[in-house]
């Protein structure tokens, strides 16, 4: 009985992976309350925020540790994600992503995404398209807490506190979009230690130009977690499929 077949793909850097892509990695992440309307002027068609209040959508900071990408294909690298929760079924009407929720899940669009080095920009990149850029990202662990700030040209742009959650073995798929004509749709599978817990988040922002973008969604800073995640284990990402414009 044969695997599902494979696709290898070589980098600009020299570097080549096969897809789906195998990794190991660790990630702590925090959901915000952003600006409804910024988040959904960031969205390309046919994507539609989600709403979590009045005039309020939901942003979501994390902070990724690769231990292993593919068969030890590049170094191990750190990421920092900003994601905007979203559904791309317009079909279910001017209420869709709420019903949407229910009927297909929640996605994410990537609207940014450095890393700590080059090979993991370019794989990003010329794989899916993905908004990366190499920054400073530095990953730190108290007692029950964990801290991520990226930075760039010496400036920090963000800084996340996360405490510890519990967690269980589980196994989840998710998706992610990024593009913007068209947009590609990345469906992803989590097998490993999951866990989510309300609150105990905050953000802290810079004085990094970067920073301001984080602010046109309506963060701020000092700003408080609504929800707190982290995962650790096998993450497998799909070279996903664009989507019909």
């Amino acid at each position: 009985m044969t695997g599902p077949r494979q696709e290898r793909v070589a980098l600009s850097t020299g570097h080549a992976v096969a897809l789906p892509l195998e990794t190991e990695a660790t990630a702590t992440g925090a959901v915000f309350a952003g600006d409804a309307s910024a988040v959904r002027a960031a969205l390309p068609a046919p994507l539609a925020p989600l709403r979590i209040g009045p005039g309020r959508a939901p942003v979501v900071l994390v902070g990724v540790g690769y231990r292993r990408i593919g068969d030890g294909a590049m170094a191990p690298y750190d990421e920092f994600g900003v994601l905007l929760p979203t559904t791309h079924h317009p079909e279910d009407g001017p209420l869709g992503a709420e019903r949407a929720v229910f009927r297909h899940g929640v996605g994410a669009y990537v609207d940014w995404l450095p890393v700590t080095t080059d090979p993991g920009c370019a794989l990003g990149v010329e794989v899916w398209d993905y908004p990366k850029a190499v920054c400073e990202i530095d990953s730190s662990d108290e007692r029950q807490r964990r801290r991520v700030t990226v930075g760039a040209d010496g400036e920090r742009i963000a800084g996340l506190s996360v405490d510890r959650v519990p967690t269980v073995g589980r196994r989840v798929s998710a998706t992610s979009y990024t593009g913007r004509g068209p947009v590609r749709e990345i469906p992803h599978r989590l097998d490993g230690r999951i866990g989510g817990w309300p609150g105990g988040g905050s953000l802290a922002l810079g004085s990094h130009s970067r920073a301001d973008r984080l602010r046109e969604f309506g963060l701020t800073d000092g700003q408080r977690a609504l929800f707190r995640v982290c995962f650790d284990g096998r993450f497998v990402v799909e070279r996903g499929e664009l989507l019909p414009p």
